[in-house]
């Protein structure tokens, strides 16, 4: 399974921000604090859905999106898309680790940080 997660750099992942997002297909809303990095990942699934040029594939951006939304919330769906097409159980199962990956560096720079 291939990810986009880019290393952070110079600690920039750290700073929170207010994170709103919404995926057409669910139409869910919801707030959060979490990275930059995360949120820009959000937003690019976001934007991918948008662009989709199949319902398969704005479905796999959704559950990508939605995975990463879950990592957040500390929200684990993988037993609800168990259910659903392999590909799209895949994309949510990448999104969620991703997220969950990344929020881990944040926690794990601040206690650099702290240290340092």
């Amino acid at each position: 399974m291939h990810t986009l997660i880019s290393p952070p750099i110079e600690f920039q992942d750290d700073v929170l921000v207010p994170l709103a997002t919404r995926c057409d297909r669910t139409a869910r809303r919801f707030s959060a604090f979490t990275s930059a990095s995360l949120i820009a990942r959000i937003d690019w699934c976001r934007l991918q859905t948008a662009r989709a040029e199949t319902e398969s594939e704005s479905e796999g951006w959704c559950a990508e999106g939605e995975g990463l939304t879950d990592a957040i919330l500390q929200r684990d769906r993988r037993h609800e898309y168990a259910y659903s097409r392999p590909s799209l159980a895949e994309r949510y199962v990448m999104g969620f680790e991703d997220g969950q990956t990344l929020l881990r560096i944040v926690w794990i720079e601040r206690a650099w940080r702290q240290i340092v």
